[in-house]
């Protein structure tokens, strides 16, 4: 009898024990999902987006907080300026990747970038100056 007795006192411990690693691991198991979502989550979190001021031939501001902005001559566009040497759609500005991006919509004057001229997206920085025909529109971007 002592020893049917003995064996099921260590089957008793040996179940307990299982269920401790089952619960266990089932922990881990959770703990790992929930630190890795967390991580990833605050990959999505929308950063706030700062202000971009844009200033047409050192007399308009224009301050955008916006992702996107648009520069044509179309009264749709963010930034119209009514002038015969710029397109209807002639460039863009976006935020991405927290940077201000510039890229020409394939304008018929094109679109220079500190007179250089701009071939594919490129990163603005502060006091940059992008001309749009005749037109001079210079960057301001929060330090």
């Amino acid at each position: 009898m002592y020893g049917n007795q003995m064996a099921a006192v260590i089957v008793l411990i040996l179940r307990i024990l299982l269920v401790v690693l089952l619960y266990g691991f089932l922990g881990w198991a959770i703990y790992s999902i929930w630190k890795d979502l967390r991580i990833k989550s605050q990959l999505y979190v929308p950063q706030s987006m700062p202000q971009i001021k844009l200033m047409v031939d050192d007399l308009d501001v224009h301050p955008f907080q916006q992702k996107v902005i648009n520069i044509g001559r179309d009264p749709i566009c963010d930034l119209v300026i009514k002038n015969d040497t710029i397109s209807g759609h002639h460039a863009r500005i976006s935020y991405q990747n927290n940077q201000w991006w510039l890229e020409d919509l394939n304008s018929t004057n094109g679109t220079y970038l500190n007179l250089d001229i701009l071939k594919m997206p490129t990163v603005l920085m502060n006091n940059d100056v992008i001309q749009c025909g005749s037109k001079t529109i210079s960057v301001t971007l929060p330090q």
